[in-house]
């Protein structure tokens, strides 16, 4: 049986040898729907690498609450700020959770401002933010260091700006704008901060007019920001972190329900509802599931197309050999042998466009990703899996031809011209 395997497979490569041109424009169908779906694999695989690490480096257990309007239809509904989150229900649900919440993120705006210096200006967003908040990978710190514990207890004038500001301001050396002094003008009024890091930012918007007119986040103590804000014992939102190996979703759904119970139980227009990163993160990589099924559908076409050519070629392929079919069934060989060689030239046909699909899929897949700015992924369980599958069009395309060569008379086959 073995044998006779490696008979059928040296058969089929000497028919692909002596009609090249046929054989390749038969595989080129497989050939391209196989490449299709390994780029579509390898952007998907790359995207999901990336949602993934975002969450990872935000905080996989991490949950935003806000505050929402319970009737959205209802335009009279006014927010005021008794229908805000105080710091006191911070603290109560702290308190209440503390054996699951690992930190609390909270975020005050001061406003938006710009940092003038001659003609080099740089528009911000001052930000006050707690040490929560403000987390950044080794990587992303270019320069300098975080906010430091100490800065952020006693309000210090310090302040973390982006490698956009600094583009701006210091003509992109990262090195020299720490340490610097800076005066933001926000509200008609002036405050002096001193740079110590310069964090990496990744906006990416379309800007229809200079650099200069991006807002970038300028990061400072939440102390900075609380002195000066008249009402920043109140905010819309906030965020926590769970411990390892908290539920988070459980979590989120807990703290929303003993907030709506505790604190906004008499609150006809408002309540408290949460966003968790899971949810996001699934979210996101249901829709990109979404586009491969659409995207791969779309290579199933050009693999159905191959599919239909590989068993025409085969159909050909037999009338043309069909008095060799005769001589090998006078000779003895049974149906089932000839049914094998002849599905097994298929499979080999298919294979070989498979295998060539899989190294243009790389390439495009690879120049697609590098484009977009994901890096292309492709397991081992996706290569066995298109190869597979190539085998398998092989085996049910083929399967007809070599089942019509098998019932052959072979009588009227040897009298065949």
């Amino acid at each position: 049986m073995k044998h006779m395997l490696f008979e059928n497979i040296g058969a089929a490569l000497a028919g692909i040898k002596a009609n090249k041109m046929r054989s390749f424009l038969t595989m080129l169908g497989i050939l391209i729907g196989i490449a299709a779906i390994i780029a579509i694999i390898m952007a998907g695989n790359g995207m999901s690498g990336y949602i993934e690490n975002q969450m990872n480096s935000i905080g996989a257990n991490r949950v935003e609450f806000y505050v929402t309007q319970r009737n959205w239809d209802d335009s009279t509904v006014t927010q005021k700020d008794s229908d805000l989150i105080t710091q006191e229900m911070i603290r109560k649900v702290n308190q209440e959770f503390r054996d699951e919440i690992k930190d609390i993120s909270l975020t005050t705006a001061l406003g938006d401002g710009i940092v003038k210096e001659g003609k080099d200006y740089a528009k911000v967003s001052v930000l006050g933010a707690n040490s929560s908040s403000m987390i950044w990978d080794d990587e992303e710190i270019l320069a300098g260091r975080v906010i430091l514990p100490s800065e952020q207890q006693n309000g210090a004038n310090v302040a973390m700006v982006s490698d956009k500001f600094v583009n701006n301001m210091y003509k992109g050396d990262v090195d020299a704008a720490v340490g610097q002094e800076i005066d933001v003008q926000v509200n008609n009024q002036y405050y002096t901060y001193t740079i110590v890091g310069v964090y990496q930012s990744y906006t990416n918007q379309q800007m229809t007019g200079s650099s200069y007119d991006e807002v970038t986040t300028l990061y400072v103590p939440l102390k900075v920001v609380h002195r000066v804000v008249s009402n920043a014992v109140y905010v819309s939102s906030f965020d926590i972190n769970g411990k390892d190996g908290v539920d988070s979703l459980d979590l989120a759904n807990r703290i929303t329900d003993y907030m709506n119970e505790t604190f906004y139980s008499n609150n006809d227009n408002f309540m408290i509802d949460r966003y968790t990163m899971q949810e996001q993160a699934k979210m996101a990589n249901q829709e990109i599931g979404m586009v491969k099924m659409v995207m791969g559908g779309i290579g199933a076409i050009s693999l159905l197309v191959g599919g239909i050519g590989v068993m025409n070629i085969m159909i050909v392929s037999i009338t043309e050999r069909t008095r060799e079919i005769g001589t090998r069934k006078a000779l003895g060989a049974t149906n089932g042998s000839i049914r094998m060689q002849f599905i097994t030239e298929a499979i080999v046909i298919c294979l070989i466009g498979g295998i060539m699909g899989l190294g243009l899929g790389v390439l495009l897949g690879g120049a697609i990703t590098n484009a977009i700015g994901f890096p292309g992924k492709l397991t081992m369980e996706n290569i066995i899996f298109c190869l597979l599958f190539s085998m398998g069009f092989g085996i049910f395309f083929g399967y007809y031809p070599a089942n019509r060569a098998a019932k052959m008379n072979p009588i009227d086959a040897l009298r065949y011209e």
